[in-house]
């Protein structure tokens, strides 16, 4: 089981009638594995609203996921904005771009 602090020095904090520090608290096996599939959805660019969607479709590491109701248009939606804010970036880019030119 983990045991981790929520905030502030450990040393610092007081304890509980049951011996735990305040804020913390204990964690099983199964929401490491929560926190990790967050994660990894979360590195692929996905936000927290869409992560809350998908998660209960994930069914490992890798990922592998169950064949939830409407998982492929979830992940489409999501697709398309990453596509927009790369396109807005590309654009800014070379508006930047022509900026530096102008000034050689």
């Amino acid at each position: 089981m983990l045991d981790r602090s929520r905030y502030g020095d450990r040393s610092a904090e007081r304890e509980t009638d049951d011996g735990k520090a305040f804020g913390c608290r204990d964690y099983d096996e199964d929401d490491e594995i929560a926190v990790r599939r967050i994660q990894m959805l979360s590195d692929a660019g996905l936000k927290l609203d869409a992560i809350r969607r998908i998660l209960p479709c994930v069914i490992d590491e890798k990922p592998n996921f169950h064949p939830c109701n409407d998982l492929r248009a979830l992940l489409r939606v999501d697709r398309q904005k990453i596509d927009e804010r790369i396109a807005t970036m590309q654009s800014s880019r070379e508006v930047l771009s022509r900026y530096l030119d102008d000034l050689d």
